[in-house]
């Protein structure tokens, strides 16, 4: 088990004032088995006239507020601290016909509960070239789990993380063509590839831990939030891969939230009156205590 803490500064500056703004935040830690929140806060500057916690009905914590009082910056700040044990794992299908057969089991809660992250969705859809990615796993001899660790594998061999590469809007078609990007893209890829299969798979949003263990690698995309990859397997339930890492996540990835895609679960999302040309600074560290 590890202790960390995190913090996660989310600032914002304005050329005219802005009047109102109304923002949803995504920053607060859904509980897991895994995870054991010790403390947390999330402050506002300005201070919100409004505020509320939500559930966005996948399980994921919502902070709904609103600001009112003029301002020419706005920052959001989380201070976390939680306890992340490693995640056990257990044997699922044999192979990809089994899993689809039993998936058709609906009167299965877990079965019903996937289904909504099994079709594709605003950032994960497919095309030929996904098909082509798929081709070696189709006649079904692999598990889900395995052709996740097979995708993610390949992934990480064909595809080079390049930060400012790509942005929010950027498609799995478009990563298809570059052949790089960061750790949102190459999340969209392996889930368009996983759904493509019939395999149910949903985007992780998280942390990683900014600075390793002596002699151990510093991850990537461990200065930033970070996003990974669930699979699904009706016997074995989800499991996660980190493609940008090639790894299994254990202990030193922090769970946020589950999405269909980014579209989810962005971290903060608002409308706002006024406020002109902005820029955005966001910071994350997350250190180790023990």
């Amino acid at each position: 088990m590890r202790t960390f803490r995190v913090r996660h500064s989310t600032y914002y500056s304005y050329e005219n004032n802005v009047s109102r703004s109304r923002n949803l935040c995504m920053q607060l830690p859904r509980p897991l088995a895994y995870q054991n929140i010790l403390q947390e806060s999330l402050t506002v500057s300005p201070e919100p006239e409004t505020a509320r916690e939500l559930s966005d009905g996948l399980g994921n914590r919502l902070y709904d507020f609103t600001v009112t009082f003029p301002h020419l910056v706005f920052e959001v700040t989380l201070a976390l601290e939680l306890e992340v044990r490693a995640r056990t794992w257990t044997q699922g299908c044999a192979s990809l016909v089994e899993a689809h057969a039993l998936q058709t089991d609906l009167r299965n809660k877990q079965n019903r509960e996937a289904q909504i992250f099994a079709f594709p969705s605003r950032h994960v859809v497919w095309s030929s070239e996904i098909e082509q990615l798929t081709a070696p796993l189709r006649d079904g001899h692999l598990g889900p789990h395995a052709c996740a660790q097979v995708l993610m594998e390949q992934i990480f061999r064909e595809w080079k993380f390049k930060a400012g590469a790509t942005n929010i809007h950027t498609t799995v078609f478009d990563l298809l063509q570059r052949k790089e990007g960061v750790c949102q893209d190459f999340s969209h890829l392996m889930i368009a590839a996983l759904r493509h299969l019939g395999i149910p798979a949903r985007y992780v949003s998280g942390y990683l831990e900014t600075l390793p263990k002596p002699g151990k690698p510093k991850l990537v995309g461990a200065d930033v939030s970070h996003a990974w990859v669930q699979a699904f397997d009706p016997i074995a339930g989800w499991k996660d891969y980190d493609p940008t890492n090639n790894l299994i996540p254990g202990e030193q990835h922090i769970t946020l939230a589950f999405g269909r895609d980014f579209a989810d679960i962005s971290p903060l999302r608002g409308l706002v009156s006024g406020g002109g040309k902005q820029s955005m600074r966001v910071s994350v560290d997350v250190a180790a205590i023990s």
